[in-house]
C-alpha cells in the first residue's frame, strides 16, 4: 500500500521494517515486482539483509541475515496483480553497541585548556611578579576504575 499510516488489517512489511529502512525495501520490491511483470524475474532474487521490528515490542528489531524474493504465480494477463513472497531465513538479535565511558580522562587534561582564572590574570599597574599563582592545597590524583 502507499498509504502512509497503516493500523488495521493484516500485518504488512511496512508495519515490521524500520521506518528509515523502509523506502530502500520498497524500491527493491517495487523494482522485482517491474521485473516480473515484464517477465524477465527468472525465480529468486536476493536481497541485502534486513532488520526487522518483533511485532509488539517496537524498540527490539531482528536481523533477517538471508532475504530472498520470488513470485509464486505466473502472470496470464498484464491486468492481474502482482503477488511477491519474502523469504527469510537466519535470524539473529542484533549486538548492542558498547556504550562510551570516559573513565581514562584524567584531572590534569579536564583544566588544561581553559582560560586563566581572573585572579590569575595580569591586572593593569600590577607588577608581574605579583603574578604568582595563590597556594591551593594539593592536588589529589583521579582514581582509576576498573
Amino acid at each position: 500500500t502507499d498509504q502512509p499510516d497503516v493500523r488495521m488489517g493484516m500485518p504488512c512489511l511496512k508495519q515490521f521494517a524500520r521506518p528509515l529502512d523502509w523506502t530502500g525495501i520498497e524500491d527493491g520490491l517495487r523494482r522485482y515486482a517491474e521485473l516480473v511483470d515484464s517477465g524477465a524475474a527468472g525465480g529468486q532474487q536476493a536481497i541485502p539483509p534486513m532488520m526487522l521490528r518483533v511485532p509488539g515490542e517496537p524498540r527490539r528489531h531482528l536481523r533477517a541475515r538471508m532475504a530472498t524474493l520470488s513470485s509464486p504465480f505466473d502472470r496470464n494477463a498484464p491486468g492481474q496483480p502482482i503477488y511477491l513472497y519474502l523469504h527469510l531465513q537466519g535470524f539473529q538479535v542484533p549486538r548492542r553497541r558498547p556504550t562510551m565511558r570516559l573513565e581514562g580522562v584524567a584531572e590534569h587534561l579536564v583544566g588544561a585548556s581553559l582560560p586563566p582564572k581572573p585572579d590569575e590574570r595580569h591586572l593593569p599597574g600590577q607588577e608581574q611578579d605579583d603574578l604568582s599563582p595563590p597556594t591551593a592545597a594539593p592536588k589529589r590524583k583521579a582514581r582509576q576504575r576498573r
